[in-house]
């Protein structure tokens, strides 16, 4: 945890600020132990890049000697290491499994919500796909009901001439006269209503009615 990190940065400084020229070994050590802290906990900081121009070594005795390099070095290291203890101090580090659990916890939400919207889009569609499916219905009803109306004028109509026009000679000395016309009219809206009617059954009904009625009419 946190805590532990912190007191193994103290150990850690303490070790460094031990190191005497010309112990290259453990400065060497302490500086490779550097780098693992910096990669594992401290991975978005920038203390890899600053950990490349330590040197305990000097590159050129015309520039620096030995014991200035490795001053310079170990000086440089200090500050790295010290940082890294006041990071840690002063701001909440992440470690790996603190990282993996909250990375986890972050998918678990981020799943909800897109389960949580793909179900609200698919209610969504099914609601639209139902008020389409009912405008659709509605339309073909008032469709069906319009041609029904305009069916049954023109039919009425050709009826009404046959009975004013064409003289049958039948049909004008039956002594139900009327009733057949009537049953006649009734034969034309019952045999049309099979066009608004969905049912099957109701329809061959209302045929079965029609026919009825005008056979009826006609004994």
């Amino acid at each position: 945890n946190r805590n532990e990190l912190i007191n193994l940065l103290q150990k850690h400084l303490i070790e460094i600020k031990a190191l005497h020229y010309p112990d290259y070994a453990s400065a060497d050590v302490l500086y490779h132990r550097t780098k693992m802290f910096a990669s594992k906990y401290f991975s978005d900081r920038l203390y890899g890049i600053d950990l490349v121009t330590v040197n305990f070594h000097s590159i050129s005795t015309l520039l620096h000697s030995d014991r200035q390099a490795w001053d310079n070095g170990l000086n440089k290291l200090i500050g790295i290491a010290q940082a890294m203890l006041d990071d840690a101090t002063l701001t909440q580090v992440e470690l790996p499994i603190t990282k993996i659990i909250d990375d986890t916890s972050k998918i678990a939400q981020l799943t909800d919500q897109f389960n949580q919207l793909k179900s609200k889009f698919e209610n969504n569609l099914y609601e639209e796909k139902n008020k389409y499916a009912q405008l659709l219905s509605k339309h073909k009803t008032f469709k069906k009901w319009v041609t029904f109306i305009i069916l049954l004028i023109v039919f009425t109509t050709i009826l009404w001439l046959f009975n004013n026009f064409l003289k049958w000679s039948w049909l004008s000395t039956h002594p139900k006269k009327i009733a057949l016309y009537i049953s006649f009219q009734m034969l034309i809206i019952f045999s049309l209503l099979t066009l608004v009617t969905p049912n099957k059954i109701i329809k061959l009904i209302d045929i079965v009615i029609a026919i009825g009625i005008v056979i009826l009419s006609i004994i």
